[in-house]
């Protein structure tokens, strides 16, 4: 592949692809940091312990990441699998609005065409529950998930690389893109 300014040549659809990314990573940035000062002040030196909560979420992500790996190496393989790799978004995607408490993700409204159609695309893909949530969340909503009769193969709070995201942050309209994909 020939370079040009030091950067490989891409194909139109690597561009958008790339872009894509980017404009993900930035909302996902700014999200996050947004957060972090409403939690924190922005003073990350003042908070007690933040060095060891980061390699927390650094061994998190690197274990998700692991944890995928195996789960889709038990399937086959990514080359033998049939199907894709979908992220599934919680808040916004799955119920309705955000949740920033345990007691809000017990209760949050569940937005039934969504975990239909999602319960259909578990037949023949790989899904992946994924949300920005705090740890301490975990365990309610997983509990949500079986309430609410979501079928998927693996949860994390750490967005890993997926063939298809339905994430309300990307995409305009989930009805439209969940038609497309089932």
């Amino acid at each position: 592949m020939s370079k040009n300014n030091n950067r490989p040549l891409m194909t139109e659809e690597q561009e958008k692809h790339l872009q894509t990314i980017k404009d993900n990573f930035v909302k996902l940035v700014d999200s996050k940091y947004r957060s972090g000062v409403i939690e924190h002040g922005g003073n990350l030196w003042e908070k007690q312990g933040i060095i060891d909560m980061l390699l927390e979420e650094l061994i998190d992500g690197v274990t998700y990441a692991l944890t995928l790996k195996e789960q889709i190496k038990e399937m086959g393989g990514e080359r033998k699998r049939k199907g894709r790799v979908i992220l599934v978004d919680f808040d916004g995607v799955l119920c309705h609005g955000e949740s920033f408490t345990i007691a809000q993700a017990e209760q949050a409204e569940p937005i039934k065409r969504t975990i239909e159609k999602v319960n259909l695309l578990y037949i023949s893909n790989f899904i992946v529950i994924y949300t920005a949530r705090a740890d301490e969340m975990i365990l309610a909503s997983l509990d949500w998930l079986k309430k609410n009769g979501v079928k998927f193969h693996a949860f994390s709070n750490f967005k890993c690389p997926a063939d298809v995201y339905l994430d309300d942050k990307a995409v305009g309209n989930i009805d439209d893109l969940l038609e497309f994909i089932v």
